[in-house]
């Protein structure tokens, strides 16, 4: 088993489009399964040793963002399941072997931006994607949706928040949650392993959010409230240069 092996498997993914189309729905077990079948023979944590830095070296060298839950990469992932190979023309597959790969801390100027006082639109977040979690059908409908039409049917619930709110909230929750379960929120978060094979917007309903406790989302807010403000006046829009919707993280 090697990082190697995972180099390999997706350059051949990204050459083969029914490769793509098989692989693409397969739970993280089942992928690592069949794709030994294929000579591929790795392990969850070499495909995190990949996928890290390569998601690291796309959003900070290529694109030349912070990052952080607002890069342009993670809308990439809504409206489809989280592929095997989905990355932008010219990307390198190649593995930096340093630990920059780590997600970075929230820090004044990225994911601190846009203090208020009552950040009631973030609670619609979780109010939003814990009643999908009751209307299956909605569910069904949206996960294949646009990161921008899954925001306006919140809104048409009556749940309103914006990209950035969205994006500055999720990614604070999902380093909550490994700060609770006692993990390192980097490239190795057992929580990315639930990802794979599945639609963004279904992960977070049916995975993400019944984690989140009320206490994990007062925590937050409080944390972001009582953060000071960027100075440098440069508001998050969750990756609103792509177009097409919300990752991840491993996938």
């Amino acid at each position: 088993m090697s990082t190697e092996a995972v180099i390999r498997f997706f350059a051949a993914a990204c050459d083969d489009p029914p490769l793509v189309g098989r692989f693409n729905t397969y739970a993280l077990p089942e992928l690592l399964f069949h794709a030994g079948d294929l000579g591929y023979h790795f392990s969850p944590r070499d495909l995190a040793s990949v996928v890290g830095p390569l998601e690291y070296t796309l959003v900070t060298e290529r694109f030349g963002e912070t990052f952080d839950g607002s890069s342009r990469l993670w809308p990439q992932m809504w409206g489809l399941p989280l592929r095997v190979c989905d990355r932008p023309a010219g990307a390198k597959l190649h593995c930096r072997r340093d630990a920059q790969h780590r997600r970075a801390p929230r820090t004044a100027g990225s994911n601190t931006r846009n203090k208020r006082k009552q950040p009631m639109s973030e609670r619609n977040v979780v109010a939003f994607l814990r009643r999908l979690a009751h209307e299956p059908g909605a569910l069904a409908t949206l996960q294949t949706k646009s990161k921008a039409e899954v925001v306006a049917a919140a809104v048409a619930y009556g749940h309103p928040f914006t990209d950035a709110e969205f994006d500055w909230f999720v990614w604070a929750l999902e380093e909550r949650l490994a700060e609770r379960r006692g993990e390192a929120f980097d490239a190795y978060y057992s929580l990315w392993e639930t990802m794979w094979g599945r639609h963004y917007l279904a992960f977070l309903v049916q995975t993400l959010i019944p984690s989140i406790t009320d206490e994990d989302v007062e925590a937050v807010l409080a944390a972001h409230t009582a953060a000071p403000a960027a100075s440098d006046g440069t508001a998050s829009s969750a990756g609103n240069s792509s177009g097409s919707g919300q990752s991840g993280v491993p996938a």
